[in-house]
């Protein structure tokens, strides 16, 4: 039963940590340009 729950928590577990990472790194910069193939978008980022 305890690899079971492993395996249903390993997704959630995964995303507050990648969540944690993200705040605590800070990797997308104010006032970034961020571009892909079909898609332009601008963004003013307030701080938290």
């Amino acid at each position: 039963m305890g690899l079971a729950l492993g395996f249903a928590f390993q997704d959630v577990a995964a995303s507050y940590l990648s969540g944690i990472l993200l705040a605590l790194v800070r990797p997308f910069a104010q006032s970034r340009h961020h571009d892909s193939l079909s898609y332009s978008h601008h963004r003013v980022c307030e701080g938290f």
